[in-house]
């Protein structure tokens, strides 16, 4: 492991917990978590580093999204990954070429053969996928992309009333191989995957946060 990834996953892990540290309890915290609403009082950002798998775009919708079935087992986490695989290629096994915009594909030629290719466990998602999925779950993502000059933050999919976002941190640009982590509110030691997407300071907070862990590996 290289010097700027270790100190990286140290700047990451400074406040990490664990996805499971705290069970919940009641059918209010988990209509809280869903419905990417926050609790009053002291709010926390920081990373949740995912799996790298290849797989880390579906890694986070699943434990945002499906926390019932997203368990501690790493063979759990896989399946209901996979799943979410699955579902974009459900969707993508419906529609004409023509409801597509082919740039889209990755260099496939239709809709049906790039769904075959996202069904492999190494395909990487993309802004593709997160426009399905967001669509789908009712969901934004917004990302911090990690650059030599700074961070960019993107929204997918753009333009949509969506009041719950997913935040992704993108090192992609930084380290040789692709991946996303997740940036995460942490309230007495609760983590909130699902953030809402109408607060600036949420915004905000995580674009420093991002920045402050690009500056570790400049």
């Amino acid at each position: 492991m290289n010097e700027s990834l270790q100190k990286q996953q140290q700047t990451q892990s400074q406040a990490q917990s664990s996805l499971f540290q705290n069970p919940l309890m009641s059918q209010g915290l988990k209509k809280t978590l869903l419905d990417g609403l926050l609790p009053t009082g002291p709010i926390a950002l920081e990373v949740k580093q995912l799996p790298s798998d290849e797989s880390c775009l579906f890694h986070a919708v699943a434990c945002a999204l499906e926390p019932q079935f997203y368990t501690q087992y790493e063979q759990d986490q896989k399946r209901v990954a996979n799943s979410i695989r699955k579902l974009v290629s459900h969707y993508l096994h419906k529609i004409p070429p023509s409801g597509i915009d082919p740039q889209s594909l990755a260099g496939y030629n239709t809709p049906t053969a790039y769904a075959e290719y996202i069904e492999n466990e190494k395909a990487w998602g993309t802004t593709l996928e997160m426009s399905i999925l967001g669509d789908h779950y009712n969901v934004q993502f917004c990302i911090m992309t990690l650059t030599d000059k700074g961070v960019v933050a993107s929204l997918w999919p753009p333009n949509k009333p969506y009041t719950r976002r997913i935040y992704l941190l993108n090192n992609s640009v930084k380290q040789e191989s692709k991946h996303y982590d997740m940036i995460v509110a942490n309230s007495n030691g609760t983590q909130y995957f699902l953030l809402p997407a109408n607060e600036n300071n949420i915004y905000y907070g995580a674009a420093n946060l991002a920045e402050q862990i690009r500056q570790t590996v400049s």
